[in-house]
């Protein structure tokens, strides 16, 4: 993972983040700018991660679940909590913010109800 374009994170975590990115370069200068990376230095691989996911969810006893399906999981908890649209917009890294609304409102109709007045808010 690349620390390559900001979304909105809170600050704690952006320096954590690149505190270990500047560890990974002591220890492993194979590593490219990369955040998180192997034993070599090199990248993980995307499909690791999705193995490693299903590992653990069948080692912890949860039924089977896509790794993707926690993306839209955070994005309904922060829509039901009434985080503001362009925030979770940035979030999602989506560049049109009517995407994000038509996208999640159809599954939160409560949110439906108050796009007009949200979108007169932006």
């Amino acid at each position: 993972m690349k620390i390559i374009h900001s979304r909105a994170r809170p600050a704690d975590t952006i320096r954590l983040l690149r505190s270990h990115q500047r560890s990974q370069h002591l220890h492993k200068p194979d590593a490219a700018g990369w955040v998180f990376t192997r034993e070599d230095g090199q990248p993980i691989r995307p499909d690791y991660l999705t193995y490693r996911f299903r590992y653990l969810v069948a080692a912890g006893g949860l039924p089977p679940e896509r790794l993707h399906n926690l993306r839209h999981s955070a994005t309904f908890r922060a829509l039901a909590a009434r985080v503001d649209l362009r925030t979770v917009q940035g979030q999602l890294g989506h560049a049109n913010i009517v995407l994000t609304p038509d996208i999640y409102t159809s599954v939160l109709p409560e949110l439906h109800h108050d796009r007009p007045r949200q979108r007169h808010a932006w």
